[in-house]
């Protein structure tokens, strides 16, 4: 009865005002971190992105970020699918990169 003010204080939509109400009387709402990581996949998935990640010796600058995204859209291999690309450092790695993504 206390989240439904706060809801709609947030001026949430109706269905996600339901969800949550829903998950709140079902004692639920610990799985809201599932949930909306489940709902950012699919979403992703349906608007075809992809995340990738690049892995370097060194921290990429953004125009070489904005090269690789682009070379990487241009390739066959990702045919329609938009990659969102992450840098992590990894300083062990003699030269190049490595590129990894979950699909």
């Amino acid at each position: 009865k206390k989240l439904e003010p706060v809801l709609d204080a947030m001026k949430v939509g109706e269905v996600t005002k339901r969800t949550f109400l829903t998950m709140a009387h079902r004692k639920r709402l610990t799985s809201t971190g599932a949930l909306l990581k489940d709902f950012s996949n699919m979403l992703k998935a349906h608007q075809k992105i992809v995340d990738v990640e690049v892995v370097s010796a060194k921290k990429l600058s953004e125009d070489e970020l904005k090269k690789l995204e682009s070379t990487l859209r241009s390739n066959k291999t990702f045919g329609e699918v938009t990659p969102i690309l992450t840098n992590r450092v990894e300083p062990s790695i003699i030269g190049g990169i490595q590129l990894s993504s979950a699909e």
